[in-house]
């Protein structure tokens, strides 16, 4: 009990002076999160192509959008993990319907988009740059099986940012980070 107790008063002064040194350095610690989580999933995918710099402008937005407002119910990681989710499936149905029928780009672009942001509205998970990734996605000519490695990707890489924002900020508490994942849940 007493280790216990000591342990939690270790980290709670741990954490106290991380968010003093951060709380004067506030924009700075923002911009390096999300230049590092766009370098981090770069460096991971080792992509130069068209699409891959959509995505990962897409990225750069969601990273951004979880550091300057965190407590957005559009920036819970449950909102952004569901709508990348559903921006990988409605990009694969497109995916699947463009091969089997001469869809042109535009059409699928705008079909692709109109579903995302259609069901991102009813389910109530609504992350915009959710929407750059289905374009995205639409664009990729790799192989299926990696928009799965891809998204998983995200999702980790979106984890990592809203945990070290937890951490660095005064406003968030980290033992609330897991209710991160929960409906009512907006970042609080």
């Amino acid at each position: 009990m007493v280790y216990t107790e000591k342990k939690r008063c270790m980290v709670n002064r741990f954490l106290k002076q991380l968010r003093t040194v951060v709380h004067s350095r506030k924009i700075i610690v923002q911009s390096l999160i999300i230049g590092l989580a766009v370098a981090l999933i770069t460096g991971l995918l080792a992509s130069r192509t068209k699409e891959g710099l959509i995505l990962f402008a897409g990225i750069a937005a969601s990273a951004g959008m979880i550091c300057h407002a965190p407590k957005l119910k559009s920036n819970s990681l449950r909102s952004v993990m569901l709508s990348y989710s559903v921006a990988v499936i409605v990009s694969i149905v497109m995916w699947h319907l463009t091969t089997q029928s001469p869809l042109s780009l535009s059409l699928a672009l705008f079909i692709g988009l109109f579903f995302t942001s259609l069901l991102l509205l009813v389910f109530d998970i609504f992350h915009a740059p959710a929407l750059t990734a289905v374009m995205g996605f639409l664009l990729y000519t790799g192989k299926l099986s990696d928009l799965i490695f891809l998204l998983v990707s995200v999702w980790v890489v979106c984890i990592g940012i809203k945990f070290l924002w937890y951490c660095a900020s005064e406003e968030l508490k980290v033992e609330h980070f897991v209710k991160e994942f929960t409906k009512k849940h907006y970042g609080n």
